[in-house]
């Protein structure tokens, strides 16, 4: 379970789309650029969150038992002050 999104870098995103739609079943994406995020990963389970709880809420529903990795792709700033806070509030989400 990935959870990823918030400001896109102006980068081509296709080799990670790639990787997610051949190693990664669900993602939930936040932020920004959810939405146009979302519309580059085909075969992968697409969700959406508004905030880093309900994304870590969404994913941890979603598995009986695995990981879910925050590895945004994206810069923090449409959500939080900096990508220390974005760590911060995923740390807490994820310990409950």
């Amino acid at each position: 379970m990935l959870i990823a999104g918030g400001v896109a870098k102006q980068e081509d995103y296709s080799p990670l789309f790639d990787l997610i739609d051949k190693d990664v079943a669900s993602v939930v994406l936040i932020g920004q650029s959810a939405q146009i995020l979302g519309m580059g990963i085909k075969k992968s389970t697409v969700n959406y969150a508004d905030s880093m709880d309900e994304a870590v809420s969404l994913a941890s529903s979603m598995i009986n038992d695995g990981v879910v990795l925050l590895s945004p792709a994206c810069a923090s700033f449409d959500m939080f002050d900096n990508f220390e806070a974005r760590g911060r509030a995923f740390k807490q989400a994820i310990s409950g």
